[in-house]
C-alpha cells in the first residue's frame, strides 16, 4: 500500500484518493486556501519534469526513480496542508518535522518506500539548489541526508501514528480495501450494528472497540475520505 494526500496505489496501479485529516489545518477563510494546492503541484510538477532529465535523477535506484514523483508530491502537499509553506517558503526545520513526523504519522505505505522518501527529495532539492529554484534548497538537502532510518522507524511506530492511520491501519488489518468506498461504508454498518449490540446486551459497558462513526473528523478543506479525490465539502460533507 501507498498511500499519501495525491495518491493511493496497490502494487503498481494507481487507484483513487485517500488523504488522512490533519492535525492542524489553515484558516479556510485564507484567500488563497482554494487555489494554491494546484498552483504548488503545477509549480513543483514542472520542476519534476526537468529534474527526471539530470544525472541526479537516473543515479537513484529504480524504485527511487518510480515513485519519484509520488514522494515529491506528497511532501509538497504535507509542507502546505500541515504548515502552510508554499515550496518558496520551504524551510529545514519545516522538512524536518514533516518528514520525521507528520509524513510517516499520517500515511500508509510499505517500508520500502518511506526509506525512498530522504533519497528522492535529497536529489531533487540539489537539482533545486544547482538550478536556484528555491533559496534554502541546499539546507534542505543537506537536512533530508539521513534521515532515512528515523522516517521508516517513526511510520512502524503505532505511538507516532494519527488517529486516521490508526483507523485506517485497522480498517486494512480486518482486511478491508481500504480504496473500495462502498467496503468502508458497509464495514462501517457492520462495525456499528455489532456494538450497537453489545451494547444492548450489556448496558453501562463501553465496547471495546469503539463504533467507526467515531473516526477522526475530516476538514472541510481535506480531501474526502470516500476516495473521489474531491475536498470533503465538495463531496460527501454536502
Amino acid at each position: 500500500w501507498r498511500v499519501s494526500p495525491g495518491f493511493v496505489r496497490k502494487g503498481s496501479q494507481p487507484a483513487r484518493t485517500l488523504t488522512l485529516a490533519p492535525s492542524t489545518e489553515l484558516e479556510e477563510g485564507s484567500e488563497d486556501s482554494e487555489d494554491q494546492p494546484t498552483e504548488n503541484r503545477k509549480l513543483v510538477l514542472s520542476w519534476f519534469a526537468e529534474f527526471e532529465k539530470t544525472r541526479l535523477f537516473q543515479n537513484l535506484s529504480q524504485f527511487e526513480r518510480r515513485e519519484g514523483k509520488s514522494i515529491v508530491t506528497a511532501f509538497t502537499e504535507f509542507m502546505y496542508n500541515f504548515g502552510g509553506y508554499v515550496p518558496a517558503q520551504w524551510t529545514p526545520s519545516a522538512l524536518y518535522s514533516i518528514c520525521t513526523e507528520t509524513m510517516p504519522g499520517k500515511m500508509i505505505a510499505d517500508d520500502d518506500y518511506f526509506v525512498a522518501i530522504a533519497p528522492v527529495l535529497s536529489a531533487f532539492l540539489k537539482f533545486l539548489a544547482q538550478n536556484k529554484y528555491q533559496n534554502q534548497a541546499s539546507q534542505l538537502a543537506e537536512r533530508v541526508q539521513g534521515l532515512g532510518a528515523k522516517i521508516v522507524n517513526a511510520a512502524k511506530d503505532p505511538s507516532n501514528w494519527g488517529t486516521g492511520k490508526s483507523f485506517m491501519m485497522r480498517v486494512q488489518d480486518d482486511g478491508v480495501d481500504t480504496t473500495d468506498a462502498d467496503a468502508l461504508r458497509r464495514y462501517t454498518a457492520e462495525r456499528n450494528r455489532m456494538v450497537a449490540e453489545h451494547l444492548a446486551l450489556s448496558p453501562g459497558r463501553e465496547p471495546q472497540q469503539p463504533a467507526l462513526r467515531n473516526a477522526p473528523k475530516v476538514g472541510r478543506n481535506d480531501f474526502c475520505p470516500c476516495g473521489s479525490g474531491k475536498k470533503y465539502k465538495k463531496c460527501c460533507l454536502s
